[in-house]
């Protein structure tokens, strides 16, 4: 399954399962970012790189220098730099509508079963999850009242058009 379509089943998951979550589908950040998903829930607002996993996710924490992810044995570490650069675009396009809004990022690997269900692995803070996880987590309570969602959902809409709206028409 391609990573579009490894999105849109994660964007379809989150409109089925979590009625207080806007979720806006495959956005272009500009700057050659990659195009992205991003949830606005009563919890925060969150960047979700969704993956199809090539094995087992685990995170080595090595006795000399940094943790790693890695995902079939393959140090797959990039993922979670490359969405802190996503984050912080977001978080940028943010400030002009809801300063006071907390942006993070998730990994979502939606085909995997190896990661522990009675707790979340992390990497650098970013939470590695499954597409229940996910859902567990844009279903916590938060500071955001449904009106502030929709107002931070609209302003996102507005200055991050989706992905598909910047294409050359053919």
């Amino acid at each position: 399954m391609p990573a579009r379509r490894a999105d849109r089943s994660v964007a379809q998951t989150l409109a089925e399962r979590c009625e207080n979550v806007i979720v806006l589908h495959d956005r272009a950040l500009g700057r050659g970012l990659p195009a992205v998903d991003i949830a606005v829930a009563p919890s925060g607002v969150f960047v979700i790189d969704s993956r199809l996993s090539d094995g087992p996710v685990r995170v080595s924490r090595p006795p000399f220098g940094p943790a790693k992810l890695r995902v079939g044995g393959v140090d797959r570490t990039s993922l979670v730099e490359g969405l802190d650069e996503q984050v912080a675009a977001v978080a940028r396009t943010l400030a002009s509508i809801d300063p006071r809004a907390a942006v993070s990022g998730i990994v979502c690997f939606i085909d995997d079963e190896s990661l522990p269900v009675l707790r979340t692995l992390t990497l650098r803070g970013v939470p590695l999850l499954d597409p229940r996880g996910l859902v567990r987590r844009l279903r916590r309570r938060g500071p955001l009242t449904g009106e502030r969602v929709q107002r931070i959902a609209d302003g996102l809409a507005e200055l991050l058009p989706a992905a598909s709206e910047l294409l050359p028409a053919a």
